[in-house]
């Protein structure tokens, strides 16, 4: 059996790869403590019949409730099938680097997102008495 895809670790640490003739240079991006990588299984719209939680009204109900039909959102279920701790982000001919927005978003965008969110003083409380 032929193997077609050997990914071979260079000198670096870095993983190369030849994909249809073409060289690929992969980097490994470590999801960050306290998070976790997840793949996800969309539900099939006709399978939409079988959704949890989801209220489901009548014509009738929509009118008396006077809730237009068109706002009503879209509920897609995702279930989890797999999860994992880091992933290759690959790169052609060159290892991805920071600016790679997959390798961005782990490395900073996450980071901002905590900064954002943690608890602290907020602008109203900072503002100066008589001010």
């Amino acid at each position: 059996m032929v193997l077609y895809w050997a990914p071979q670790q260079d000198k670096d640490g870095n993983l190369e790869a030849y994909f249809r003739g073409r060289k690929l240079k992969g980097r490994q991006v470590r999801v960050p403590e306290g998070y976790k990588g997840v793949v996800v299984k969309g539900e099939a719209k006709e399978d939409n019949t079988q959704r949890k939680n989801v209220k489901r009204l009548t014509r009738q109900q929509l009118q008396d409730e006077d809730v237009d039909e068109d706002d009503e959102e879209e509920v897609q279920v995702l279930e989890e099938v797999a999860g994992f701790k880091d992933f290759i982000v690959w790169g052609h001919e060159a290892v991805a680097d920071g600016d790679d927005a997959f390798v961005k978003g782990v490395e900073e965008w996450v980071k901002f997102a905590e900064a954002m969110h943690a608890p602290g003083i907020d602008a109203q409380s900072e503002q100066k008495p008589g001010a």
